[in-house]
């Protein structure tokens, strides 16, 4: 969120602001929009907390009508993103520091060697592509000599493993056909290409299977690791469930929780119970992710 992203709750927000299905079709603007109708009259009527949690139990067309929708804004955001640059957030102060240059600065790599070989694997539920962006581009910035071939290869080895889709392999990533640039390839903006591509790309909650490839190798990542670190995270039981992390986390791994938002006794009665069996340790519910690792610099060093 201080990169500019909405939280889930806030994607449903802005999909509910559209007052008529005609104006949300227009904005979904690609084949998927032949679901916009079904799925203003969802928006109207649904209590869940999230647009992936409501379209889980309807038919295919509102899905793809829902994922239509949630495609177009995310490359908007990745747009807007790319083309502010580094600037502040306007609500910067209300959403946290900015945390990837607190990481960064930790890992404290000389070379792109060093960077290949840094012991970190990023898994997300997240559609976007903000965090490869990010760096992929400062690694090109502080390794100029490095061809994009060789930073291809140092990003490969720590992700991101996009659980449920992304909105499109980046082209400096993947270098093949069916790629959607950051933010669009549009001089405005996403194109309509790019929606569909990403449409088609991202899977909403009930698609993905614990047996998917993603989930195989964020399986393999955990079971690799000392210590698994939740950042950013909603804690659904079903994305936490679909880890199966009694299958592969080592029961002497240590586990972080930033838990920003969550009540003390939340953390205590939903929380806790999830990671029940390993040596868990949680921020408090005021820490954003930079608190989070001020105060628990042991996570990363």
């Amino acid at each position: 969120m201080p990169y500019g992203f909405p939280s889930g709750q806030q994607l449903l927000q802005e999909a509910q602001s559209y007052e008529t299905p005609d104006r949300l079709a227009g904005f979904i603007n690609t084949p998927a929009r032949a679901g916009a109708e079904a799925f203003f009259a969802a928006l109207r009527g649904t209590l869940d907390q999230s647009i992936d949690a409501m379209l889980e139990t309807l038919p295919p067309p509102v899905v793809e009508g829902g994922k239509g929708f949630i495609a177009r804004f995310l490359l908007d955001r990745e747009y807007d993103a790319r083309t502010r640059g580094p600037k502040p957030h306007p609500d910067q102060k209300k959403l946290g520091y900015r945390w990837l240059p607190h990481l960064w600065n930790i890992l404290d790599f000389r070379s792109l060697k060093d960077f290949r070989a840094t012991p970190i694997q990023f898994v997300t539920y997240n559609y976007d592509r903000s965090l490869e962006h990010a760096l992929f581009e400062a690694i090109t910035v502080k390794f100029p000599g490095s061809t994009p071939d060789q930073c291809r290869e140092a990003m490969d080895c720590i992700g991101p493993i996009h659980l449920h889709g992304q909105l499109g392999p980046l082209p400096e990533l993947a270098g093949a056909s069916g790629t959607v640039p950051y933010g669009g390839g549009g001089a405005s903006g996403p194109t309509d290409k790019d929606c569909m591509i990403a449409t088609q790309a991202i899977q909403i909650v009930h698609e993905p299977t614990p047996q998917s490839e993603p989930f195989i190798r964020a399986r393999a990542a955990i079971a690799w690791a000392d210590r698994i670190i939740f950042l950013g995270f909603g804690y659904s039981k079903t994305n936490v469930d679909r880890l199966l992390l009694k299958d592969c986390l080592r029961k002497e791994a240590n586990v972080f929780l930033c838990v920003l938002g969550f009540t003390e006794a939340q953390q205590l009665q939903t929380l806790k119970p999830l990671f029940d069996g390993w040596n868990v340790t949680m921020g408090r519910e005021e820490y954003d992710i930079v608190e989070f690792f001020r105060h628990n610099p042991h996570a990363l060093l």
